[in-house]
């Protein structure tokens, strides 16, 4: 069960007043955008992640002599690269294969950050799993696999989500092809050492093969110990035309309540589908977005894997010919119900980066953006979200050569978190000359915290006690500092 909570502070609401939800956040990098060049060649964004002291992840791949290799990039809750991570913001791994691309980022409570992808000859077709584990200064985790890094090789793999659960494992998504066979779904988890969960599916190994399907990029989420995964697949005489939707349970086997045997598939007539992203809500109904021959379209399928039929018209919501070559590459729901839905429109001479803002009932808010979406020239990949609900995205330039971007735009729906003991915490006052009271009312237990500036760098840790505890900042200079107990990251202002 999720709880919900505001991050509320005074000092934004007047950065904020006349800025638009859906507007670039100029106080962020160059007017709401930050480019990144690693060693002059091509550089390919594809995940981010954003930590709860605010500072930004971004990994993907850069060309460094005519061959790609892993790249990740740590910004400040400022944009501005973060020094305190290898030296100078940037990490490349060079190496001796043709293509390593990293896909997916987590970071773990300790700071601990968590890359995979894929190794090893993307255009060969010998590519491997891989998820590394990186400390926070940028070193690679010693206790984690082998030196660091998890290698598996189960066929030509691509890895598309790694997933952190609470209990520290991860599950890490993707597909698989053996034999030049049709690629299956293959759920791996690992221990949070790196190792294979032996007890978990087939010694730590789930695949799925789904018949007469070939399987487009995928998507997964964890909702209530269920992992929900998203693919597009065609029959085996024709195009792409079905979304389809696996659930699992607990133990890696397909959970036979949904659909039919645990898949659900869902056709257009005459419909070709090229790409799938999804969110699930608290009841377990799932809105998904699709691109599609009538461009961006929106469809809600019930927690039983039945298409919903009251959303937009008989479960399906079209954009229309402003949306013809847009493809989604991120959903979220949030706590009021409307939608968030990243998507790059393709085939242009400049790539662009679209943030959608729908209804519950698949209507674009016209509050957001220009009539319900906004624009940004650059190819974006993926979106997440800060502690404050503003959206940050990340993508590739399409100007002084293709480098890292990663822009911040704004956005006051409230943002959901996991359920947490400190869910009922009150601080007076804030903004605050030094003092700031802290008021905890379920708190049945002493409970560490710590207070960082907006670099991350930790200003002072201490105890919260049950009931009431004051924290004295006189001696630092006014400005805005975080503080993080338990899970709970809100903001204090001292002026």
């Amino acid at each position: 069960m999720k709880q919900y909570y505001f991050l509320i502070s005074i000092f934004f609401i007047g950065l904020y007043a006349f800025a638009q939800d859906g507007s670039l956040d100029t106080s962020f990098g160059d007017n709401g955008l930050v480019q990144t060049d690693f060693v002059g060649g091509m550089d390919l964004a594809q995940d981010v992640v954003v930590q709860s002291n605010g500072k930004i992840i971004a990994v993907g791949a850069a060309e460094l002599n005519n061959k790609f290799s892993f790249a990740i990039a740590r910004y400040l809750a400022d944009g501005s690269l973060d020094t305190s991570f290898n030296g100078n913001g940037k990490i490349l791994v060079e190496s001796d294969n043709s293509f390593d691309l990293l896909t997916a980022v987590e970071v773990r409570e300790n700071g601990n950050i968590i890359v995979g992808g894929l190794l090893d000859g993307f255009f060969e077709g010998a590519n491997d799993f891989i998820v590394m584990q990186y400390l926070p200064d940028g070193s690679l985790d010693p206790n984690f696999g082998n030196n660091g890094s998890s290698q598996l090789n189960i066929g030509t793999d691509f890895l598309e989500k790694i997933i952190l659960r609470s209990d520290g494992t991860l599950l890490v998504v993707g597909n698989s092809r053996v034999n030049n066979d049709n690629y299956d779904v293959v759920v791996l988890k690992l221990l949070e050492n790196g190792a294979l969960d032996t007890s978990f599916a087939n010694n730590g190994i789930s695949r799925t093969t789904v018949d007469n399907t070939t399987l487009g990029r995928m998507d997964a989420k964890l909702q209530n110990n269920k992992l929900l995964v998203s693919f597009v697949g065609g029959r085996s005489g024709g195009g792409i035309d079905e979304l389809s939707l696996l659930r699992f349970s607990n133990n890696g086997s397909l959970d036979n309540s949904f659909g039919t045997n645990g898949l659900s598939k869902i056709t257009v007539l005459d419909a070709v589908f090229y790409n799938l992203r999804f969110d699930v809500d608290e009841d377990l109904n799932y809105i998904l977005a699709f691109n599609e021959n009538a461009g961006l379209g929106l469809s809600k399928v019930l927690n039983n894997g039945e298409l919903d039929t009251t959303f937009g018209t008989d479960g399906f919501v079209f954009l229309g010919s402003d949306f013809l070559r847009v493809r989604p590459n991120g959903v979220l729901i949030f706590d009021d119900s409307k939608i968030i839905v990243g998507a790059t429109e393709e085939f242009i001479e400049s790539g662009e980066f679209r943030i959608c803002k729908f209804n519950s009932d698949g209507t674009l808010d016209a509050n957001f953006g220009n009539n319900g979406y906004t624009q940004s020239e650059f190819e974006g990949t993926n979106f997440s979200l800060d502690y404050d609900g503003n959206i940050v995205g990340v993508g590739s330039s399409n100007t002084g050569g293709k480098d890292f971007v990663v822009a911040r735009y704004i956005n006051t729906s409230p943002l959901s978190i996991e359920e947490n003991p400190l869910q009922t915490l009150t601080i007076y006052p804030n903004p605050s000359t030094g003092i700031f009271n802290i008021k905890t009312e379920n708190l049945t237990e002493a409970t560490f915290f710590q207070i960082t500036d907006i670099s991350g760098k930790i200003i002072q840790t201490g105890i919260l006690e049950t009931t009431e505890t004051t924290i004295d900042l006189s001696n630092t200079a006014n400005g805005l500092y975080f503080l993080n107990a338990g899970g709970t990251l809100v903001k204090l202002v001292k002026q």
